[in-house]
């Protein structure tokens, strides 16, 4: 029996106040696991950013609004429709497999 089976067993035999508290401490670990990795992600942009800045190649990089900005020249073999659509599939395949579906 995997753990998941295991909880969810263990849950359809507790009492509901146990749930609830199962439930809240869910939701503050999520949560935390979540803001770790977005202070982790965050660290690696501005780590990203700093490097950027001592390297006099990369003068056209920088951080505007808290998103970080590559300026470049035309783009005229970039098809944006078609990048736009493949994140979207990866976005939604993602989103299936975290489901598990």
């Amino acid at each position: 029996m995997t753990p998941k089976e295991e909880l969810m067993q263990a849950i359809q035999t507790s009492p509901d106040d146990i749930i609830s508290a199962l439930l809240e401490t869910l939701k503050k670990l999520r949560g935390q696991s979540e803001s770790a990795a977005e202070s982790a992600a965050e660290s690696a942009v501005e780590s990203a950013v700093e490097s950027a800045a001592e390297n006099p190649l990369t003068e056209r990089l920088y951080r505007k609004n808290g998103i970080l900005v590559a300026e470049t020249g035309p783009l005229s073999d970039f098809d944006t429709t078609a990048f736009i659509r493949q994140m979207r599939e990866e976005r939604i395949q993602s989103q299936i497999d975290k489901l598990g579906l």
